[in-house]
């Protein structure tokens, strides 16, 4: 009975990661490597939460960062925070981490933490916009949010027109907008947190339905 239990699972899960689930953030990535071949760095998570950068050029290690270490409460001592995303790299020098329940702001050149917000209600991995901003979905997918280099609230734009954020934000690197998806429109946003366009989205099953 548990080897067709685990055999359920495993397909409920494979089915899951198919729908495009990905970039919803439901488990911690695995150890996992990213080559930003611009800047010649990699990063590297061998263990949850810890970062190295590797210069890829030479194989010299130019930093690691590790998560502070879990709080130890009454009820236990809490999971050390893990990476959910893959890192971002800002065009002003910047690395965008998301751990289970903060967003992580790096130095590129030393690693050190420029700063950190805790969000309770955001879903999916964050964006990063051309002029180093990052933008992500807040409010339980009802919102974006955007956020400067310094970890400033620029604007928030409200989504509840438009109907829940099914996926993660998506910047165009030559205008600084941001697209994102919900269940009835695909909206862009300008760089002002201003609606751009709504793009009634169909979810009729029938092509030839009008």
């Amino acid at each position: 009975m548990r080897a067709y239990f685990n055999a359920l699972s495993a397909a409920v899960f494979a089915l899951v990661g198919s729908l495009g689930c990905a970039t919803r953030v439901d488990q911690p990535l695995q150890p996992e490597l990213w080559l930003f071949q611009e800047h010649q760095l990699a990063l590297l998570q061998q263990t949850p939460g810890e970062i190295t950068a590797v210069d890829a050029k030479t194989g010299a290690v130019r930093w690691k960062y590790t998560p502070e270490a879990a709080p130890r409460t009454p009820f236990g001592v809490h999971p050390t925070p893990a990476a959910q995303c893959p890192p971002l790299v800002s065009p002003a020098g910047t690395v965008v981490l998301r751990y289970d329940h903060d967003l992580r702001v790096l130095s590129l050149a030393s690693g050190a933490k420029r700063w950190e917000m805790y969000f309770r209600d955001y879903l999916y991995c964050p964006t990063v916009t051309p002029d180093s901003g990052v933008v992500l979905v807040t409010q339980w997918g009802e919102a974006l949010e955007k956020l400067d280099v310094d970890g400033k609230r620029v604007w928030v734009f409200d989504l509840r027109f438009a109907g829940l954020a099914v996926g993660a934000p998506q910047a165009i690197p030559s205008s600084g907008d941001v697209l994102i998806q919900t269940v009835a429109h695909l909206v862009s946003v300008n760089p002002q947190g201003k609606l751009g366009w709504s793009l009634p989205i169909s979810h009729s099953r029938d092509r030839g339905a009008k």
